[in-house]
Protein backbone atom coordinates (compact mmCIF):
# COMPACT_ATOMS: atom_id res chain seq x y z
CA UNK A 1 0.00 0.00 0.00
CA UNK A 2 1.40 3.61 -0.82
CA UNK A 3 1.68 5.85 1.35
CA UNK A 4 -0.13 9.25 0.65
CA UNK A 5 3.17 11.53 1.97
CA UNK A 6 2.69 13.56 -1.10
CA UNK A 7 -0.91 14.12 -1.22
CA UNK A 8 -1.78 17.82 -1.44
CA UNK A 9 -3.10 19.56 1.87
CA UNK A 10 -6.05 21.52 1.60
CA UNK A 11 -5.52 25.41 2.22
CA UNK A 12 -8.88 25.44 4.20
CA UNK A 13 -7.33 22.99 6.54
CA UNK A 14 -4.68 24.60 8.85
CA UNK A 15 -7.23 27.60 8.67
CA UNK A 16 -9.66 25.04 10.42
CA UNK A 17 -6.98 23.32 12.74
CA UNK A 18 -6.37 27.09 14.41
CA UNK A 19 -10.15 27.80 14.83
CA UNK A 20 -10.16 24.76 16.29
CA UNK A 21 -7.18 25.18 18.94
CA UNK A 22 -9.42 28.85 19.85
CA UNK A 23 -10.26 28.93 23.72
CA UNK A 24 -13.56 28.48 24.89
CA UNK A 25 -14.65 26.73 21.85
CA UNK A 26 -17.76 27.55 20.68
CA UNK A 27 -18.76 29.00 23.91
CA UNK A 28 -17.43 26.59 26.12
CA UNK A 29 -15.24 28.22 29.29
CA UNK A 30 -12.02 27.39 29.38
CA UNK A 31 -10.99 24.54 32.23
CA UNK A 32 -8.61 27.48 33.97
CA UNK A 33 -12.07 30.29 34.94
CA UNK A 34 -10.83 32.34 37.69
CA UNK A 35 -12.90 32.76 40.45
CA UNK A 36 -16.05 35.47 40.98
CA UNK A 37 -16.28 35.44 37.01
CA UNK A 38 -18.54 37.76 35.41
CA UNK A 39 -19.82 38.16 31.92
CA UNK A 40 -19.00 40.42 29.71
CA UNK A 41 -20.99 40.62 26.92
CA UNK A 42 -19.30 42.04 23.03
CA UNK A 43 -18.91 42.19 19.83
CA UNK A 44 -17.10 38.95 18.23
CA UNK A 45 -16.06 39.21 15.13
CA UNK A 46 -15.99 35.85 12.51
CA UNK A 47 -13.57 34.45 10.24
CA UNK A 48 -16.24 35.26 7.49
CA UNK A 49 -16.65 39.10 8.59
CA UNK A 50 -19.88 38.24 10.36
CA UNK A 51 -20.34 40.43 13.19
CA UNK A 52 -22.35 38.37 16.33
CA UNK A 53 -22.85 39.06 20.45
CA UNK A 54 -20.32 36.60 22.38
CA UNK A 55 -19.91 36.09 25.74
CA UNK A 56 -16.62 36.26 27.10
CA UNK A 57 -15.38 35.30 31.12
CA UNK A 58 -13.14 37.94 32.76
CA UNK A 59 -11.76 37.92 36.22
CA UNK A 60 -13.47 40.36 39.14
CA UNK A 61 -13.57 40.89 42.72
CA UNK A 62 -16.29 42.09 45.12
CA UNK A 63 -17.23 45.78 45.41
CA UNK A 64 -15.30 47.10 48.08
CA UNK A 65 -17.42 48.87 50.70
CA UNK A 66 -16.97 52.88 51.10
CA UNK A 67 -13.64 53.32 52.73
CA UNK A 68 -14.13 56.77 54.11
CA UNK A 69 -17.20 55.39 55.83
CA UNK A 70 -15.54 52.40 56.94
CA UNK A 71 -12.44 54.80 58.43
CA UNK A 72 -14.38 57.69 60.39
CA UNK A 73 -16.74 54.42 62.13
CA UNK A 74 -12.92 52.97 63.00
CA UNK A 75 -11.68 56.17 64.01
CA UNK A 76 -14.96 56.70 65.78
CA UNK A 77 -14.94 53.22 67.69
CA UNK A 78 -11.23 53.75 68.72
CA UNK A 79 -12.20 57.33 70.32
CA UNK A 80 -15.16 55.19 71.78
CA UNK A 81 -12.66 52.01 73.10
CA UNK A 82 -10.22 54.86 74.74
CA UNK A 83 -13.19 56.28 76.61
CA UNK A 84 -14.67 53.02 77.84
CA UNK A 85 -11.12 51.73 78.99
CA UNK A 86 -9.94 54.68 80.30
CA UNK A 87 -13.63 55.28 82.30
CA UNK A 88 -13.55 51.34 83.37
CA UNK A 89 -10.12 51.87 84.60
CA UNK A 90 -11.07 55.33 86.67
CA UNK A 91 -14.19 54.06 87.90
CA UNK A 92 -12.56 51.01 89.32
CA UNK A 93 -10.60 53.01 92.04
CA UNK A 94 -13.32 55.12 92.62
CA UNK A 95 -15.25 52.11 93.61
CA UNK A 96 -13.30 50.78 95.68
CA UNK A 97 -12.51 53.82 97.55
CA UNK A 98 -16.30 53.94 97.57
CA UNK A 99 -17.35 50.78 98.93
CA UNK A 100 -14.66 51.07 101.82
CA UNK A 101 -16.21 54.21 103.04
CA UNK A 102 -19.13 52.83 103.40
CA UNK A 103 -18.09 49.54 104.67
CA UNK A 104 -16.20 51.64 107.07
CA UNK A 105 -19.68 51.68 109.20
CA UNK A 106 -22.13 48.81 110.18
CA UNK A 107 -24.94 50.84 108.49
CA UNK A 108 -23.11 51.33 105.49
CA UNK A 109 -21.97 47.97 104.94
CA UNK A 110 -25.23 46.03 103.01
CA UNK A 111 -25.14 49.58 100.88
CA UNK A 112 -21.51 48.91 100.17
CA UNK A 113 -22.30 45.28 99.21
CA UNK A 114 -24.74 46.62 96.74
CA UNK A 115 -22.61 49.07 95.49
CA UNK A 116 -19.52 46.76 95.23
CA UNK A 117 -21.79 43.99 92.85
CA UNK A 118 -23.35 46.80 91.08
CA UNK A 119 -20.16 48.59 90.28
CA UNK A 120 -18.43 46.05 89.19
CA UNK A 121 -20.70 44.40 86.65
CA UNK A 122 -21.43 47.81 85.43
CA UNK A 123 -17.54 48.75 85.73
CA UNK A 124 -16.92 45.12 83.97
CA UNK A 125 -19.06 45.79 80.86
CA UNK A 126 -18.09 49.16 80.04
CA UNK A 127 -14.06 47.53 79.98
CA UNK A 128 -15.54 44.58 77.70
CA UNK A 129 -17.28 47.00 75.29
CA UNK A 130 -14.20 48.81 75.26
CA UNK A 131 -11.90 46.11 74.33
CA UNK A 132 -14.49 45.39 71.70
CA UNK A 133 -14.34 48.70 70.44
CA UNK A 134 -10.64 48.62 70.34
CA UNK A 135 -10.47 45.50 68.23
CA UNK A 136 -12.93 46.83 65.88
CA UNK A 137 -10.69 49.73 65.58
CA UNK A 138 -7.54 48.08 64.77
CA UNK A 139 -8.50 45.45 62.55
CA UNK A 140 -12.23 46.47 60.84
CA UNK A 141 -14.09 43.87 61.83
CA UNK A 142 -17.62 44.70 62.92
CA UNK A 143 -18.80 40.61 63.53
CA UNK A 144 -18.15 38.64 66.81
CA UNK A 145 -16.79 41.99 68.41
CA UNK A 146 -20.17 44.18 67.57
CA UNK A 147 -21.71 41.14 69.65
CA UNK A 148 -18.97 41.32 72.18
CA UNK A 149 -19.61 45.62 72.73
CA UNK A 150 -23.60 44.35 72.72
CA UNK A 151 -22.91 42.29 75.95
CA UNK A 152 -20.65 44.78 77.53
CA UNK A 153 -23.29 47.66 77.16
CA UNK A 154 -25.82 45.40 78.34
CA UNK A 155 -23.52 44.83 81.63
CA UNK A 156 -23.11 48.57 81.57
CA UNK A 157 -26.85 48.97 82.67
CA UNK A 158 -26.36 45.83 84.25
CA UNK A 159 -29.99 46.34 86.45
CA UNK A 160 -32.28 47.27 83.11
CA UNK A 161 -29.65 45.18 80.48
CA UNK A 162 -30.28 42.24 82.46
CA UNK A 163 -33.92 42.50 83.71
CA UNK A 164 -34.87 42.64 80.03
CA UNK A 165 -33.38 39.84 79.13
CA UNK A 166 -34.70 37.96 82.02
CA UNK A 167 -38.13 39.15 81.34
CA UNK A 168 -37.81 37.82 77.60
CA UNK A 169 -36.34 41.04 75.56
CA UNK A 170 -34.31 41.03 73.09
CA UNK A 171 -30.73 41.38 73.16
CA UNK A 172 -31.08 45.02 71.45
CA UNK A 173 -34.23 45.49 73.64
CA UNK A 174 -31.96 45.07 76.50
CA UNK A 175 -28.48 47.23 75.06
CA UNK A 176 -31.05 50.57 74.81
CA UNK A 177 -32.84 50.03 77.91
CA UNK A 178 -28.91 49.15 79.45
CA UNK A 179 -28.30 52.42 77.24
CA UNK A 180 -30.42 54.29 79.38
CA UNK A 181 -29.84 53.38 82.63
CA UNK A 182 -26.03 54.06 81.84
CA UNK A 183 -26.90 57.63 80.62
CA UNK A 184 -29.41 58.26 83.64
CA UNK A 185 -26.68 57.10 86.42
CA UNK A 186 -23.87 58.84 84.62
CA UNK A 187 -25.79 62.24 84.81
CA UNK A 188 -26.71 61.40 88.29
CA UNK A 189 -22.86 61.26 89.10
CA UNK A 190 -22.45 64.19 87.15
CA UNK A 191 -24.51 66.28 89.59
CA UNK A 192 -23.33 64.96 92.54
CA UNK A 193 -19.40 66.00 91.50
CA UNK A 194 -21.07 69.41 90.58
CA UNK A 195 -22.77 69.29 94.20
CA UNK A 196 -19.31 68.30 95.49
CA UNK A 197 -17.53 71.30 94.24
CA UNK A 198 -16.10 69.91 91.47
CA UNK A 199 -14.57 66.59 93.20
CA UNK A 200 -13.82 63.74 90.50
CA UNK A 201 -15.59 65.97 87.98
CA UNK A 202 -13.50 65.17 85.03
CA UNK A 203 -14.32 61.43 85.70
CA UNK A 204 -18.29 61.97 86.17
CA UNK A 205 -18.35 64.54 82.67
CA UNK A 206 -16.55 61.88 80.66
CA UNK A 207 -18.76 59.14 81.99
CA UNK A 208 -22.01 61.26 81.22
CA UNK A 209 -20.82 62.18 77.17
CA UNK A 210 -19.47 58.87 76.49
CA UNK A 211 -22.96 57.12 77.86
CA UNK A 212 -24.70 60.14 75.68
CA UNK A 213 -22.73 58.69 72.54
CA UNK A 214 -23.61 55.58 73.08
CA UNK A 215 -27.07 55.51 73.78
CA UNK A 216 -27.42 57.37 70.43
CA UNK A 217 -25.25 54.47 68.65
CA UNK A 218 -21.45 55.84 68.38
CA UNK A 219 -19.07 53.77 66.58
CA UNK A 220 -22.40 51.66 65.90
CA UNK A 221 -23.45 50.01 62.01
CA UNK A 222 -21.06 48.08 60.13
CA UNK A 223 -19.38 50.93 57.39
CA UNK A 224 -17.18 48.13 56.55
CA UNK A 225 -18.90 46.01 54.89
CA UNK A 226 -20.46 42.54 55.17
CA UNK A 227 -18.39 39.72 56.19
CA UNK A 228 -16.23 42.25 58.72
Amino acid sequence: MELLSNAPIPDSLPASMTLLREKPRLGVPSRKSAPHQRIDERNCTAVLGLRFPCSETVSGTVVAPNNAACNIQRATSGVMAAANLGLAVGKGFALGGAVAGLGATGVGAPAAAVLAVYGTVSIFGQGLTGAAQLYSAATGNYGTAAGVAQIGNILSGPVSGLGTLLGGGSLAAAEGNAGYESAFTAGAGLIDAIRAGGAGLALAMADHNTAQMSLFGAGGGNACGAGH
